[in-house]
């Protein structure tokens, strides 16, 4: 429950805070008309539901506080140790399509004791009371931030020495921190690079990238994705009958760069200086767009700025792209979804060969660059000669270390991986390479800020304008202008006739295709098609211990990873025990949690070193104990199976718990 603070009628109302009552008075949260702050928040398992964001200047800010024991036997178990910094922000921020990153949270206050309360939002300021700052109480606080978004801030329904405070809803900050957060293609929850205090060494950790290749892989029907096909390659056109290829010419023919020109002296209003299809519905829609926005946001400045975004959102619903379109859809995603770490959209280079491929690529740091002089950027064909382009490019400095480096390469074959490892061969060419053969194209710092989530079903309701026009030029023999959605739509003659280069694609494509007398177009095609194989399913070469502390791995893939743990070597054995995230204990599948016993209890050896390592990784924790030895009700009689000393240490655990609840 919640309650309101504000000091009397006739004193100056403080703004609001977040508290939490003992006594719960539930009510149905309806939607109100003018939320003060808007975010976006999630009923059930509905996907996120858009609010506008048009801050409205309150009076008075009632404080919601919480003032109830969340468990009464035992702490909240917290996923991380570091609990002060964005990651469940983050978490909670992409589970809900919210931005969280503007709160601050404030541990040891002693605010919340003056109403007694253990923690307190007002505003975007969260106070806990001294031994508060836990994860249950944090996901409750950051709770009631993502309620107040959609349905307002609450005007307070009593009083707490002079404070005005709010109780009615505790319900929804209740059920949205026992919501458990998304681990799979929703989870990001930034992790930042750590040192091993074993070796010294660093410690590759993922932000995020295995959900941002799963983007591209696989669909997502509540977000608008769909699985993005290889515009160009056999597979995907095959599968397609030429669609794919199509829609990556429409597309590239529909997007162009953002830029302005005054429409006259007396008119303040800007307009394309360099139009296209998509800027024009953008401006058609520019009041939808604004309505979604925050309070006096500038529309040319914003769109300028997330423009990419916005088209790389536009390949992916239409689930298309070529090589540089999944480098920029995965870039977006990681800029949306991850913090503290930088995003580069790389390609490969060299002033001895032609390379052409795209990929991202995350570091923990700003990369530093050199320039690498007579690159080779592209080639010409003139007849049978063949001409390099050459410039000079900027490329990654040789002082960056490729192991702390992750790659994502969406392109060729979901390919995930260290740098090093890249250049090591598992490339598309399978060459040797050196920081000078990365290209850097563009870099970006990743905020966690998604400027799709606002106005995704704009966004929609544009794609689906472009596959019905589309549609309707492929039945034509010639490019024509088939409807006007905007007034200027007649001004932007088509590029080409996507009907021709659909026909062309499937004589490609059939079973007597004569390439030695096709004509130049067609033999391109083919070239393009069939130089290139695909896959299905993400290709995970990280190091076994970067895998396992991934919390976008999934169930399936720690299965296939952990099968036969219990015939490991020790070493391995040991990296799996530090590594793996033992709060997932009681939430994996069975078959992953026998795997874990029989490696931690079971084998040939008596060696109690294994069981030791394992305790000493989870703090004795009697709980994580119980749960892998098969739970509440199956745990004494598994320990039986144990063997005698390993038994022993177990017991000590267990029964030293039951001595500090007794």
């Amino acid at each position: 429950m919640q309650k309101n603070l504000n000091k009397s009628e006739n004193e100056q109302q403080p703004t609001n805070q977040t508290i939490r009552p003992q006594l719960s008075t539930p009510t149905k949260v309806t939607q109100m008309k003018n939320p003060s702050k808007t975010f976006t928040t999630k009923e059930g398992q509905k996907p996120p539901i858009q609010a506008k964001q048009r801050p409205i200047q309150a009076k008075q800010r009632p404080i919601q506080a919480k003032q109830r024991p969340i468990q009464a036997k035992q702490s909240p178990i917290q996923r991380k140790p570091n609990v002060d910094n964005q990651d469940l922000k983050t978490q909670m921020g992409k589970q809900y399509g919210v931005d969280l990153s503007g709160y601050k949270e404030h541990q040891n206050s002693s605010f919340p004791d003056k109403v007694g309360a253990q923690a307190t939002i007002q505003g975007k300021d969260i106070h806990y009371a001294s031994g508060q700052f836990t994860l249950q109480n944090r996901k409750h606080e950051l709770g009631h931030a993502i309620d107040n978004t959609l349905n307002g801030t609450p005007q307070g329904n009593t009083t707490i020495q002079g404070y005005n405070i709010d109780t009615t809803r505790e319900e929804v900050a209740d059920k949205i921190m026992h919501t458990p957060l998304q681990k799979q293609s929703d989870d990001t929850t930034p992790v930042v690079q750590q040192k091993s205090k074993s070796s010294g060494k660093t410690v590759l950790q993922r932000k995020g990238e295995k959900k941002a290749l799963r983007t591209t892989l696989e669909p997502n029907p509540d977000l608008g994705y769909k699985r993005m096909r290889r515009g160009n390659r056999r597979g995907s056109v095959s599968n397609t009958q030429g669609l794919s290829t199509i829609k990556v010419a429409y597309l590239r023919d529909y997007v162009e760069t953002w830029t302005w020109e005054k429409k006259s002296d007396n008119d303040n209003k800007k307009v394309p200086q360099k139009g296209s299809f998509f800027i024009q519905e953008l401006i058609a829609r520019e009041d939808d767009i604004l309505n979604c926005l925050p309070k006096k946001t500038n529309f040319n400045a914003w769109v300028s700025k997330h423009h990419k975004a916005l088209k790389a959102y536009l390949f992916s619903y239409l689930g298309v792209g070529n090589c540089g379109t999944f480098s920029q859809v995965i870039t977006e995603q990681l800029k949306a979804n991850t913090t503290d770490q930088w995003v580069v959209q790389c390609s490969m280079v060299s002033d001895m060969n032609y390379y052409d491929h795209a990929f991202v690529l995350t570091l923990p740091n700003k990369p530093k660059r050199v320039e690498l002089n007579n690159a080779i950027v592209g080639i010409t064909r003139n007849g049978g000669e063949v001409k390099d382009r050459r410039e000079t490019v900027n490329v990654l400095d040789r002082d960056i270390n490729p192991e702390e480096c992750t790659v994502v390469d969406g392109w060729n074959n979901y390919e995930l991986m260290t740098l090093k490892q890249f250049q090591n061969g598992k490339n598309p060419y399978n060459k040797e390479l050196n920081n000078s053969n990365i290209r850097v194209e563009k870099k970006h710092k990743a905020t966690g800020y998604d400027p799709v989530a606002p106005i995704r079903n704009i966004l929609q309701d544009i794609a689906k304008k472009c596959m019905q026009d589309l549609n309707q030029q492929l039945k034509e023999d010639k490019p024509q202008i088939i409807q006007k959605p905007w007034e200027n739509w007649t001004s932007y003659p088509r590029v080409q006739n996507y009907k021709k280069k659909k026909d062309d694609v499937l004589a490609v494509l059939s079973s007597d295709f004569d390439k030695e007398n096709a004509p130049k177009e067609q033999q391109e095609l083919h070239r393009l098609m069939y130089d290139f194989h695909g896959s299905n399913t993400i290709n995970d070469q990280r190091p076994l211990a970067t895998q396992l502390k991934d919390p976008d791995t999934t169930d399936q893939e720690l299965e296939k990873l952990l099968q036969g743990a219990v015939n490991f070597d020790d070493d391995t054995k040991k990296t799996v025990i530090k590594s793996f995230d033992w709060d997932r204990l009681g939430e994996i599948p069975k078959i992953v949690n026998t795997y874990l016993f029989a490696m931690v209890f079971m084998g040939n050896s008596n060696s109690t070193s294994m069981t030791e390592l394992f305790l000493q990784t989870i703090n004795n924790d009697a709980n994580k104990v119980i749960k892998i030895l098969g739970g509440e009700k199956d745990y004494r009689a598994i320990l039986k199976i144990v063997k005698e000393e390993k038994r022993k240490l177990l017991n000590q655990v267990l029964n030293n718990n039951n001595d500090n609840s007794n």
